[in-house]
């Protein structure tokens, strides 16, 4: 499970020397500073080096970029050479070169001063093999790895840390490589192009290599060392307090990314941090929009009677405030009642939230356009069968107050079938509304009718929880993520949440998880905490992202796919709610 290294040829190690990359990042440091590279060989290289990317960046936008793949000793010197003179033009693009004794160069070494330096040294190239790009990119690890081509002597590399900034796959690294080669474009980014046709008619040849990666977050900080773009989160990092913090986090990161207009969009949809924008179409589904309302309405009750008053209304207002928008109906914003578990997931929302929180014509449009859809939704053969347990959970846990929507005994019928029908494998992918749903059912009966099921589940989502043998010394930052697909590099992504909020849950719940239990799921259970928090974008991660307030706190699709979505840091907040109210109940 998680992802091998192949077996590397010769003794090389790939490793660079810390102390020698530290003192290659001073060199350029002094150079930048000074406003000029020296116009002749340096050679500050680390021994093993074989190339060098150096990136300028000016307030998060870069303004010099450059890689060179040299084993001569000089690749350091000569990408810093091209990434400044790059940033010179933009800098002064008047300023002439050796022009030291002049005003303008003053105003120029001024400027240096507030560029930020990130330094990635290249390793030994090890060769991959592969008749397609997706087999030869499966022998590089995501953000870890760099990619080179080569054909004759003309080498062409993309740095790990590029493509994390970029955020760009290894196999889209060796396109970018190859097409710069001038081999015929022709199939070039085609998953079905012919390497081995390449190799022999071309002679071309493939690498990877690891890097030592360091980077200063501002211009007036210390350079970092870089594990995949940021840091590797420790175990002895979470508790309480810390997921508090991170709750509590992931709550305004949410709220960062709200409509501005007075239009009621709601929330905005995916974030790119590396460039600053959303992906099209700019607003969010209905469907995520409704998870997102329904996780802070969760989080708000969790912490109504535990934080301040001042606080405490904060979490309620921002909560409905989002209700309240989705609640309106617009040509142009997100339809929740066009949507079965658009409309589920509003209800809950509201009933997490109490209804005399929203206001009368909020609690009327949600009455009446998305009651009868859910209802209806139930017993929806053709819907899908994650679509009906979201519906049966929010239905569930409706059907008990005087004024339910439908019988309970309804409700009932369709959990008990969403059991029987999805098998053992499939379980994992109807949580945690399955889950929710279930135990919404059997409030305080003495058990849990599907106890065994639900067992079951959580013992086949350990059995694929990532562990250190897994991926070794460079997939430490993957530890404790779920992994369900089979492939040939599975590795995990913020889809661990979903299994993961209602085994939270579980853990909290005595008919699920024995007191003799208890301490060895809590074990599992923060090992993927972790995890969770490794996907956070924290203060390392800067040193590529533009914009802090709408970054810092979020939660990543993957540790190598940046990009910030509602659903994500949905199903984080509810992960850590559940998390919380279990460790509090089994204190």
């Amino acid at each position: 499970m998680g992802w091998a290294a192949p077996a590397a040829s010769g003794a090389a190690t790939g490793r660079i020397a810390s102390t020698e990359a530290m003192e290659a990042y001073q060199a350029i440091q002094g150079w930048i500073r000074a406003g000029a590279v020296p116009s002749e060989p340096q050679r500050v290289d680390p021994q093993q080096a074989t190339g060098a990317s150096v990136t300028l960046r000016l307030s998060g936008a870069v303004v010099g970029r450059a890689s060179v793949v040299d084993e001569e000793g000089l690749a350091v010197w000569r990408a810093s050479r091209d990434a400044w003179a790059e940033a010179r033009r933009r800098l002064r693009p008047d300023t002439r070169e050796g022009a030291d004794d002049e005003p303008e160069h003053a105003e120029l070494v001024e400027r240096t001063a507030l560029i930020a330096i990130d330094l990635q040294i290249a390793g030994p190239l090890t060769p991959i093999g592969g008749a397609g790009l997706e087999e030869a990119a499966g022998e590089a690890s995501p953000g870890l790895h760099g990619v080179a081509a080569r054909v004759g002597r003309r080498f062409e590399a993309v740095f790990p840390g590029t493509m994390l900034a970029t955020n760009i796959t290894p196999a889209q690294g060796l396109v970018i490589a190859m097409s710069a080669l001038d081999l015929p474009r022709a199939g070039i980014g085609d998953p079905r192009v012919n390497l081995d046709a390449l190799r022999r008619e071309h002679g071309l040849s493939l690498y990877r290599f690891e890097v030592a990666h360091l980077a200063q977050v501002s211009s007036d900080r210390p350079p970092r060392f870089l594990y995949r773009g940021g840091r590797v989160r420790q175990m002895s990092e979470i508790n309480e307090r810390s997921l508090r913090e991170f709750g509590d986090g992931l709550f305004e990161h949410i709220l960062a990314h709200r409509w501005v207009g007075e239009e009621p969009f709601g929330l905005m949809s995916a974030y790119r941090p590396w460039a600053g924008d959303y992906e099209q179409p700019m607003i969010a589904e209905a469907r995520s929009q409704a998870l997102a309302a329904y996780a802070l309405a969760r989080w708000s009750a969790l912490m109504r009677t535990e934080a301040t008053e001042a606080l405490a209304l904060h979490y309620a207002e921002a909560a409905a405030s989002l209700l309240e928008k989705l609640a309106q109906e617009t040509e142009e914003g997100p339809d929740i009642g066009a949507s079965a578990t658009a409309a589920a997931l509003s209800l809950l929302a509201r009933a997490a939230l109490g209804a005399d929180s929203l206001s009368a014509e909020a609690n009327e449009l949600l009455d009446r356009r998305c009651l009868s859809l859910a209802v209806e939704m139930l017993e929806n053969q053709s819907a899908s069968a994650g679509e009906r347990a979201i519906v049966a959970f929010a239905l569930a846990r409706l059907s008990s107050g005087d004024e339910a929507p439908v019988e309970r005994d309804r409700v009932r019928a369709v959990v008990r079938e969403l059991f029987r029908t999805t098998s053992a494998g499939d379980l994992p992918s109807l949580m945690p509304w399955l889950g929710w749903a279930e135990l919404a059912m059997v409030e305080d009966q003495p058990d849990v009718p599907a106890g065994v099921a639900l067992r079951s589940f959580r013992s086949t989502v350990w059995r694929h929880q990532v562990e250190p043998r897994d991926v070794g010394e460079e997939g430490l930052d993957l530890v404790g993520g779920i992994v369900f697909t089979r492939g040939r590099a599975p590795l995990p992504s913020w889809h661990t949440l979903r299994p993961l909020a209602f085994i939270a849950t579980m853990l909290g719940d005595d008919r699920l998880t024995d007191d003799e239990e208890v301490g060895a799921e809590l074990l599992r259970l923060m090992g993927s905490i972790r995890f969770v928090l490794q996907l956070s974008v924290d203060e390392t991660h800067m040193h590529m992202f533009r914009d802090r307030g709408r970054s810092l706190g979020g939660v990543r699709l993957a540790p190598w796919d940046h990009r910030l979505t509602p659903e994500a840091n949905a199903m984080a907040l509810l992960t850590v709610a559940e998390t919380l109210e279990s460790v509090r109940r089994r204190r």
